[in-house]
């Protein structure tokens, strides 16, 4: 699952607690929401930890929609 939507699911005060728990601060989670950010190997463990394993660096590979089992080209094979 995706950090914003995993986050987004969640109540106000989620981003926090994960901050807190990861070790990041709320520039970074912002950051990696928006796959602008790459953490560390160790961050990535820690993110993973606080959303028991729910959020994973392969959710991050390709955007929101690799977590979702979608490709960013979805609709560039249609028939022409």
């Amino acid at each position: 699952m995706h950090l914003d939507e995993y986050l987004r699911a969640k109540p106000h005060g989620a981003a926090k607690d994960l901050c807190e728990a990861a070790g990041m601060t709320g520039a970074a989670v912002s950051r990696l929401r928006r796959d602008k950010f790459w953490p560390s190997r160790e961050t990535w463990q820690r993110i993973s930890a606080a959303t028991n394993g729910r959020v994973t660096p392969n959710d991050h590979l390709n955007g929101p929609e690799s977590a979702n089992g979608e490709s960013k080209d979805a609709g560039s094979d249609q028939q022409r």
